[in-house]
């Protein structure tokens, strides 16, 4: 039996952000492959929720998308999360832990590598 279709309740991403997003070069390749063909935005959750902030958004390509429920997807994700985000950013959604947790076990993210996952 194959995987159940998932339900996708994430908010959309507001038009402001859409439109930064779409002219910062990064998010048109995946942030693991570093693909440039059939791109999509992933939401990564912050302590469960949803948060419509720049450094939540990961540039995915879909093979790599639909595998975001994976645990070593889903943990690759955090951690260019992280990465990404800004020590205010880090303290704000206190995600000090993970991020020390994180960095320790996979370095820095280069945006210019290519990940095998």
């Amino acid at each position: 039996m194959g995987r159940a279709a998932a339900v996708s309740f994430m908010k959309p991403i507001p038009p402001k952000l859409r439109q930064e997003m779409d002219s910062d070069p990064w998010y048109h390749r995946c942030a693991i492959t570093g693909n440039f063909f059939a791109i999509e935005w992933h939401h990564v959750k912050v302590n469960g929720r949803q948060y419509s902030e720049k450094f939540c958004i990961i540039p995915l390509s879909k093979k790599i998308h639909d595998r975001a429920y994976e645990r070593a997807v889903k943990e690759r994700l955090e951690w260019i999360m992280v990465c990404r985000a800004s020590p205010e950013e880090i303290k704000r959604h206190r995600l000090e832990q993970m991020a020390g947790y994180l960095t320790k076990k996979y370095g820095r993210y280069d945006q210019a590598a290519r990940y095998k996952i």
